[in-house]
């Protein structure tokens, strides 16, 4: 299939049937990051193959699986994940403000300080160490904003949790 009918087609149906994912990873007393993860679900997997294989065929990675109840196609790499995300954003309506936020917010800031966030969190001390808490607290602000976006709102996880965890009073 060719791109000018491919990606079209698979916008829509990641619309219709897929599903962005932000979530802090909490490692004791800090939070290392944040995992990213993108998912399209169908009770028939053959639609899936078939976005599988043309994915693959242009450079992102990606894999199917079966649940309990429907298969699920997985892009996990961050790569692969930032390449889909930017090949479907212009034909994309109903996940285009998620996307753009995902793109321009979140993986700025995640591409900036993951490598070295926890190093940072714990050689720093005093006033170094405040401004690595508040950068900390302005990220988990982000993936609030993020998830207030999509319908779904069980998160456990939310900025508080994190203030709590880092030693900051509430609001």
């Amino acid at each position: 299939m060719r791109d000018q009918q491919f990606w079209p087609y698979t916008a829509g149906f990641f619309d219709g049937e897929g599903c962005i994912s932000v979530h802090p990873l909490l490692r004791r007393g800090y939070v290392k990051g944040i995992q990213v993860t993108c998912h399209i679900y169908q009770k028939k997997p053959a639609v899936l193959f078939f976005i599988q294989n043309e994915l693959n065929r242009r450079s992102i990675k990606n894999s199917v699986y079966a649940g309990k109840q429907c298969y699920t196609l997985n892009i996990g790499k961050r790569s692969a994940q930032i390449a889909f995300l930017r090949k479907i954003r212009i034909y994309s309506v109903v996940k285009a403000q998620e996307i753009d936020y995902l793109l321009y917010e979140l993986l700025p800031y995640f591409l900036a300080n993951n490598t070295n966030f926890n190093r940072i969190f714990h050689r720093k001390t005093g006033t170094e160490r405040k401004r690595v808490k508040l950068n900390t607290i302005e990220l988990m602000k982000r993936i609030d904003t993020f998830r207030g976006m999509k319908h779904n709102r069980g998160s456990t996880v939310n900025t508080n949790t994190v203030r709590r965890l880092l030693g900051f009073k509430t609001r």
